[in-house]
């Protein structure tokens, strides 16, 4: 049996039930470092139902393979892991650019997760914890 988290990368994006979805964010959050704060899942779902755009697929699933550990990706091309790292800094860009801070702030935990030597990404969080907590004062 597999486990959530692999099962949902292969479930269509409006088969994914909003209990699964949260459950790997929470799942991805526990691993966080640095820990940091929740962001609202279900504003973040909504989103994801509703927003033709891949990035937020593809920040599900990558959630889903970070919970996991799984790089096995990297296994089949050497130069993998500067591919990912290209493509999901532009999504973190991509997010932060449209002010979904609470969804650049995952890419950014996934990143971190993968890559924690990289400070530019630490640094992407903190802005993005800033401009959030500014839009809420």
């Amino acid at each position: 049996e597999s486990s959530l988290a692999l099962r949902l990368t292969h479930t269509p994006t409006d088969k994914v039930a909003v209990g699964e979805y949260k459950a790997v964010f929470e799942a991805l959050l526990a691993k966080a470092d640095p820990p940091t704060i929740m962001p609202d899942l279900d504003v973040m779902y909504g989103s994801f139902r509703t927003c033709p755009d891949a990035t937020d697929r593809a920040l599900l699933d990558q959630a889903c393979y970070a919970v996991e550990g799984n790089v096995s990706f990297l296994a089949k091309d050497p130069d993998a892991l500067g591919s990912w790292d290209t493509k999901t800094a532009e999504m973190a860009k991509t997010m932060s650019s449209q002010k979904r801070f609470p969804e650049a702030r995952l890419w950014c935990v996934i990143r971190q997760l993968r890559l924690p030597r990289d400070v530019g990404t630490l640094h992407m969080h903190a802005w993005c914890l800033e401009e959030e907590f500014g839009a809420v004062l």
